[in-house]
């Protein structure tokens, strides 16, 4: 029966789903209640409950499943936020911008191994994976981001393993995956899933664009999902949390991948340059972009060699973007004698060129262009690729 105060919706159904909420929220959501009738409760209820944040821990993972469990509140959560309390509760942050309102919970802090990886087990990776599959929840996107407190800087690696612990067996449709460093202190990763495809064993063969960092654990994971069940793919941007450390070949080690690549972005990596192009191997008619930053080739590749290959196999290049590259046995790259007059006029408009270092030692390390014939412009600039 339906209280004064809540004319319009029953009491039980706003103090039943008001339970879920943090303190800050419980008297917004009330007021909002008051305003609502049967037809405009869904505004509300996406409003507070359409992205939902838990660290999958105690009380937060018990929220979590009695959300799970009904029917009519569940349906509503089309984001997925994964985060522990470090951050929130990290007092040099709270000097620097204290919370409007205070928290006063118990911090669900992450347990984690000697090398900072969460450990899955011991929080509720497990539950929120059969969630997923037996349907409860439907996402859109799940987002987990990971914190790192003091001076460390943050690795890939927790993120991508706990997103491995979640994703792996969860019977999703991934459309889209993001990994990346958004500060010295924080990795997020944000996977983007088509819900109607839920539980139809798809699992990567509709991924259509990846942002990945590797780390070494984890590498052969993801670097299998995307190279050999992403037939999908066309966007790809790699990096290495330890670009400089090790060899990254061995991540192709199964074959060659079945990718049709519209746009591949390598950056903070050490490859050899037939890696490279086995990347690009099926990608000829398809690729139109192509972008290397802070790279080393390795094993006696050369980056006149490999971008030569490329301007010569690779006709519908539309751009490419060259940026302070090197070579394990001879040094960084600079670009001598590089010019607009180089190129047919019509194409130097859309050629780009950075100089950097001394006045008397001026050299180009970044070469950018946009435009047409990319290819022939890119042979170009390859044949000015010299080592200093």
């Amino acid at each position: 029966m339906a209280s004064s105060n809540f004319s319009k919706i029953p009491t039980e159904v706003v103090e039943n789903w008001a339970q879920y909420l943090e303190a800050s929220d419980l008297s917004s959501f009330r007021l909002a209640c008051r305003q609502a009738d049967a037809q405009t409760l869904h505004t509300v209820a996406q409003r507070f409950f359409s992205t939902w944040r838990t660290s999958l821990m105690a009380s937060d993972l018990r929220k979590l499943e009695d959300i799970s469990m009904n029917a009519d509140l569940r349906k509503y959560v089309k984001n997925i936020h994964i985060e522990d309390d470090c951050e929130r509760n990290d007092a040099e942050l709270l000097v620097a911008a204290p919370l409007e309102v205070p928290w006063t919970g118990l911090p669900h802090v992450w347990p984690r191994d000697d090398a900072q990886i969460v450990n899955a087990s011991e929080i509720g990776a497990t539950s929120l994976r059969a969630m997923f599959m037996e349907k409860r929840f439907h996402p859109e996107t799940i987002k987990i981001r990971d914190y790192r407190k003091g001076n460390a800087t943050a690795s890939p690696e927790p993120a991508t393993t706990l997103a491995r612990s979640i994703l792996d067996g969860a019977d999703l449709a991934v459309v889209s995956i993001r990994i990346h460093k958004e500060s010295q202190s924080v990795i997020e990763a944000t996977v983007r899933l088509s819900p109607q495809h839920q539980g139809q064993d798809v699992g990567f063969s509709l991924l259509s664009s990846a942002e990945l960092c590797f780390a070494s654990n984890d590498a052969s994971y993801w670097s299998e999902q995307l190279f050999y069940h992403a037939p999908a793919l066309e966007d790809l941007t790699l990096s290495f949390d330890k670009p400089w450390s090790a060899q990254h070949g061995s991540m192709f080690s199964v074959g060659k991948p079945n990718l049709q690549l519209i746009q591949l972005n390598l950056s903070m990596s050490t490859l050899p340059a037939h890696i490279v192009l086995t990347i690009l191997a099926n990608s000829k008619h398809n690729l139109t972009g192509v972008s290397f930053s802070l790279m080393k080739l390795s094993q006696g590749s050369t980056w006149r060699e490999l971008l030569s290959s490329i301007g010569s196999d690779f006709p519908r290049l539309t751009s490419f973007n060259l940026k302070f590259l090197s070579e394990e046995e001879s040094g960084a790259i600079k670009f001598q004698g590089l010019s607009k007059d180089r190129v047919d006029k019509e194409y130097g408009l859309g050629l780009e060129m950075f100089e950097r270092g001394p006045q008397d030692n001026r050299r180009i390390s970044w070469v950018r262009y946009k435009g047409p014939a990319a290819s022939s412009v890119l042979k170009v600039v390859a044949s000015t690729a010299v080592t200093w």
